[in-house]
């Protein structure tokens, strides 16, 4: 249970957005997942850097697939835990 907590947590904090968009306003300290907000606005529609952008977001979701590959076997059986009965 303590691992499963642990990803999630993990995941929910990863791709938090609302909170840091409240309330940091230095664009510097923004999170990844406001930076990379931050970077498709502000950047031409070019067919390279709609590739670049596509690219940025793919590296971003690599920590969570990181986490969950790792811990699969304990998350699963964490989640699973409460829905059988013994």
């Amino acid at each position: 249970m303590i691992a499963t907590t642990g990803v999630l947590t993990f995941v929910y904090s990863w791709n938090e957005y609302l909170i840091p968009l409240l309330l940091i306003r230095d664009e510097s300290k923004y999170p990844v997942t406001l930076a990379s907000t931050y970077f498709m606005e502000t950047r031409s529609q070019t067919p390279e850097m709609v590739a670049q952008e596509y690219a940025a977001l793919i590296l971003m979701t690599i920590p969570s697939i990181i986490v969950y590959l790792i811990s699969q076997k304990w998350l699963q059986s964490g989640i699973t835990a409460g829905a059988v009965k013994s």
